[in-house]
């Protein structure tokens, strides 16, 4: 899942790195401002399934391991990092996509 996510994700971030917000890091990384860096994510949650978003969420927010997240749902380790592997696939094509056409519109 790491190769997949790394072509992906850091494949594009390599794109923005020139721009870098004040601590030289967040959503400026992909080239993003804060607010589209959160509708763009928001977006993405909405898109995961309810287990999905729930891994993603605790092993981002609780650094928790596999092992504990999947005692927790009680799935295996191999399918809590397969759902986690989705859930940043999910995220990084939202990333990518090209704004509609009213929003760019709106944002100038």
């Amino acid at each position: 899942m790491r190769t997949i996510f790394n072509r992906r994700v850091w494949g594009r971030a390599s794109k923005g790195r020139a721009v870098k917000d004040r601590k030289g890091e967040g959503p400026a990384l992909l080239g993003l401002s804060h607010r589209e860096f959160r509708w763009r994510s928001s977006a993405a949650l909405a898109r995961m399934t309810p287990l999905q978003r729930q891994i993603f969420q605790s092993l981002g927010r609780d650094e928790t391991s596999y092992e504990d997240v999947a005692q927790r749902y009680g799935i295996t380790v191999g399918a809590v990092a397969k759902e986690f592997g989705a859930a940043l696939l999910i995220l990084a094509d939202a990333s990518d996509e090209k704004l509609p056409w009213w929003r760019r519109l709106w944002s100038g």
